[in-house]
């Protein structure tokens, strides 16, 4: 499925491809924000302090970052990653709770018999599994 996009600027002297670019970096800066949002809490902070409410945004999307490094870690760069930011939270809670639940059983992960089924309780509750 082929599509076409509509740019526009101000600039009259600005090349074609440079736009684009731009734009696209744009969106993926609005995708940051978006997930900051509704997902580590950026807008939450009760703060009047300058020093705190910076310290607040650079901690909420620092995580968000850090989250998408996470899932691209075993993606080579120049292949395409489709990824949600709940379905990472929720894979790192899983693996969380999992942690904790097979350390009180004294359970070691990396001798588990069973790799199949601890994946599928990694990706319990994800949308794109």
């Amino acid at each position: 499925m082929k599509g076409s996009a509509i740019y526009y600027s101000t600039n009259l002297n600005r090349q074609g491809r440079k736009l684009v670019q731009y734009y696209r970096a744009r969106y993926q800066m609005e995708f940051n924000f978006r997930d900051a949002k509704q997902h580590t809490g950026l807008t939450n902070c009760q703060s009047v302090s300058k020093q705190k409410l910076e310290f607040h945004f650079n901690v909420t999307l620092t995580s968000i970052n850090i989250a998408k490094a996470i899932a691209r870690k075993e993606i080579p760069a120049d292949q395409s990653c489709p990824m949600s930011i709940h379905d990472i939270k929720t894979e790192l809670s899983n693996m969380l709770l999992m942690n904790l639940i097979l350390s009180k059983y004294r359970v070691d992960p990396k001798f588990y018999k069973n790799q199949s089924d601890l994946s599928e309780i990694l990706n319990f509750g994800k949308f794109a599994a």
